[in-house]
């Protein structure tokens, strides 16, 4: 078992904190993953905008193009690469995140009904939700035996299957553009 009830153990305020500190963390994960994705984009768009100005100038000029041309596309290639490897990273920091918020919310009581004194709203809504806190990842936490397993699958899901697949585009089209800078170098 993860926790163990002492008399000395954290309070539900100090528990709360901690909730408060480890959303931070996520959030500032998030936040720096959108900027990784933003940069290495931006990189790998710079580098292809440059090569392929140089590819339309060489062929405009005589017909021909230099096999100097494929260092743009083998660099993009590298950093579209370096963009999938920093995303899985961060991305499954972030998930270490949600796994240590998920257990938070166990221990405050969030993922189930909460007791309180009075309810001032004017009618119920929602009647069927039986946490307060909507919880996206609430499912996959009952099919994992741990977090480590939660951890493991949940980080192949999700934004970073986009991110991967943005890239893996990238990557593609860099490769489609060695192919074509080499048939025309040698097939002209």
């Amino acid at each position: 078992m993860w926790y163990e009830e002492k008399s000395d153990g954290f309070s539900r305020s100090e528990l709360l904190k901690l909730y408060q500190f480890v959303e931070g963390r996520e959030k500032a994960f998030r936040e720096e993953l959108y900027r990784f994705v933003n940069f290495y984009s931006a990189v790998c768009y710079a580098v292809l905008g440059l090569t392929l100005s140089g590819f339309f100038a060489m062929y405009s000029k005589n017909g021909k193009t230099s096999l100097f041309l494929l260092f743009g596309p083998f660099l993009a290639l590298i950093v579209c690469i370096l963009g999938i490897r920093v995303a899985s990273r961060t991305y499954r920091r972030i998930i270490e995140e949600v796994s240590t918020k998920a257990k938070l919310e166990h221990l405050l009581g969030l993922d189930g009904k909460i007791a309180v004194l009075t309810c001032e709203g004017d009618s119920p809504i929602w009647t069927e939700d039986q946490a307060l806190i909507s919880t996206r990842h609430a499912k996959r936490r009952l099919e994992e035996k741990n977090s480590k397993d939660f951890i493991k699958k949940s980080s192949r899901r999700g934004l970073f299957r986009e991110i991967r697949l943005y890239f893996g585009s990238l990557a593609l089209f860099t490769i489609l553009l060695s192919a074509v800078i080499i048939a025309l170098r040698f097939w002209h």
